[in-house]
């Protein structure tokens, strides 16, 4: 389907929506307004030209909108649609070739049968480095039954336990970036979430992607058994399987979590994230350590990884070392203001990123967050005109950012 036409089928189906939901009033509608402004510095590649590798600065900015609808159709069915567009420019760069790639870039699944095209300008008038991006996030429809929700077309799934590194959520963000978010993109799946007693639930559900090896489906059993949530979780993605298990309870004044898979494509390796958190005064503290087993002991097979292993060809699979450490501390007693500081450490080759948050709500609708993501590690270089990556996070940009956002 082209992208013209399936913009005109959500038209259609906001048309559908709207009238009689307008007409009973049982719609709930929301309008988010952001805008962020970044600064960029690159590592530095070394015995490469300025002019072949990436810029050493970029700043840019962004303004983008959210539309939210929900219609209530009936006492058990509803309707979802999130639409997100923005104009992006990039206000300055120092020399350099914006087409530059490590090729360590997670090439995150594509579970989608279709969609708008997400750049549908390559420039606005003409002007170089401002673009428009859009995003159709959400379009499903649930029927809330007494022993099922079931949910058609583009919706958010989570099949983690873990706090940071999910060795089994492949559809939602896994790279090291979106540490600290809790954002679920939208998947085209139809999906059964079964209610088996009061404390157990099964969830089941078909993905669609864009090809068949984008296809996907999943089953996850989850129960509370003398106050333990246990889960077991099978995927499968054409020709590759993931099966794990995973838990989270309270130990005391801790709590506690592990999730544990066995990714199965031509061999058969494990991933572990074992975690903690507490109160420290102010401050809830969190740590995490992950084995992955698919990763490579020593930087210098980073490369294959990213071009060989079927797992990471999927983009299923963020993180390329085997070994990592992530510690979190957020501060709990902001009424209007909250701090976060998380890191995370590659324990073989030493390098590390850290993310900063600060932020504070203006007013009841206006929040403002200043962030600094921070790599520490050694640089890349070309050997006999090959790149060497030396360490993880070392190929990656310091970046500081403003960002405000409004919810009207």
């Amino acid at each position: 389907m082209k992208p013209a036409k399936l913009l005109l089928l959500i038209f259609i189906f906001l048309a559908l929506i709207l009238f009689p939901a307008y007409l009973l009033s049982d719609v709930e509608t929301g309008f988010e307004l952001n805008g962020t402004s970044s600064f960029s510095v690159n590592p530095n590649i070394k015995y490469l030209a300025i002019k072949d590798g990436p810029p050493r600065y970029t700043w840019q900015k962004s303004i983008d909108t959210r539309i939210v609808i929900q219609w209530f159709a009936s006492e058990n069915s509803t309707a979802e649609l999130h639409y997100q567009a923005g104009l992006f420019a990039t206000l300055f760069k120092s020399d350099g070739n914006t087409d530059f790639s490590t090729g360590m870039t997670s090439h995150q699944g594509f579970y989608r049968l279709d969609d708008i095209s997400a750049r549908p300008y390559d420039s606005i008038a003409d002007i170089n480095g401002l673009f428009l991006e859009q995003n159709l996030d959400r379009l499903n429809w649930t029927s809330y039954q007494s022993l099922a929700h079931i949910t058609l077309g583009r919706q958010a799934v989570n099949l983690s336990t873990a706090r940071f590194i999910s060795p089994t959520d492949i559809f939602r963000p896994n790279t090291a970036r979106y540490l600290v978010s809790d954002y679920s993109p939208g998947i085209d799946a139809a999906r059964a979430q079964v209610y088996l007693s009061d404390l157990a639930t099964l969830d089941i559900g078909i993905v669609g992607g864009y090809t068949k090896q984008q296809t996907a489906s999943f089953a996850r059993i989850k129960a509370n058994i003398n106050s333990v949530d246990w889960s077991a979780t099978g995927i499968t993605l054409n020709d590759k399987h993931i099966v794990s298990a995973g838990l989270d309870t309270a130990l005391g004044d801790y709590g506690h979590w592990q999730e544990l898979a066995l990714m199965n494509a031509t061999t058969k390796k494990w991933r572990w994230s074992i975690g903690a958190d507490t109160t420290i005064g102010n401050y809830l503290a969190q740590v995490e350590y992950h084995y992955n087993q698919p990763g490579s002991s020593t930087s210098l097979e980073y490369m294959t990884n990213a071009t060989d292993d079927l797992f990471y060809l999927q983009g299923a699979i963020g993180f390329y070392g085997q070994h990592y450490l992530t510690t979190s501390f957020s501060w709990l007693k902001g009424m209007r203001s909250g701090r976060d500081l998380t890191v995370i450490l590659n324990l073989k080759d030493n390098s590390s990123l850290s993310i900063v948050n600060y932020y504070w709500s203006l007013t009841d609708n206006w929040d403002v967050t200043v962030g600094l993501h921070l790599p520490i590690g050694t640089s890349p270089e070309i050997i006999d005109n090959q790149l060497i990556v030396n360490s993880e996070f070392g190929v990656s940009p310091a970046v500081l950012l403003l960002k405000v956002d409004g919810h009207l």
